[in-house]
């Protein structure tokens, strides 16, 4: 299994803010909230820093080349907050109904291989009240791509994830170790 870093070269925009201006290419982890305008009255108070909340949506372009065509191609989010849904191609390919949770999803079906494709992480942000969980290595924190992301690509063959590592190999009947 090859695994690459995926954390480079996202654009970001606020999907509702007056200012509606693309950011990037930006490393996540990073911060969208930061196009809002803090405000006192905000019903998040202190616990998103009196920033509102929103909608962002992270994008990023990159090849694939066609002979991944027969291996089978993971983006995996190490979290992203508050509600995500990932789109490969325009096509909804997954996503995460709460933020600060590691999640997988499988590309192999919606990439154009061959060519460029486009991903898109919407972060649903906008419930409020709403608050984050602040550690010491997140600041400053971020309500969106909170942490990296990474692709793994593999010969194709089934494929989970089961606990700390991928596994792959027939889960059908057997208990082999894989």
């Amino acid at each position: 299994m090859i695994s690459t870093s995926f954390d480079q070269n996202w654009y970001v925009r606020s999907d509702g803010s007056a200012q509606a201006a693309t950011v990037g290419p930006v490393t996540v982890p990073y911060d969208a909230m930061m196009f809002e305008a803090r405000d006192p009255n905000t019903r998040n108070v202190g616990n998103t820093g009196y920033y509102p909340g929103g909608v962002y949506t992270y994008t990023k372009s990159f090849g694939v080349p066609s002979d991944w065509r027969h291996q089978t191609v993971v983006l995996e989010f190490e979290g992203v907050y508050h509600r995500s849904e990932v789109f490969v191609n325009g096509k909804r390919a997954g996503g995460r109904a709460s933020g600060y949770a590691l999640f997988h999803v499988v590309l192999d079906a919606f990439l154009n291989y061959g060519e460029e494709n486009i991903i898109e992480v919407v972060a649903h942000n906008d419930d409020e009240p709403n608050g984050r969980f602040y550690r010491q290595r997140d600041l400053p924190p971020g309500p969106t791509a909170d942490r990296g992301a990474d692709t793994y690509r593999s010969e194709r063959t089934p494929a989970f994830h089961d606990g700390p590592g991928w596994n792959c190999g027939d889960r059908s009947g057997r208990d082999d170790g894989l």
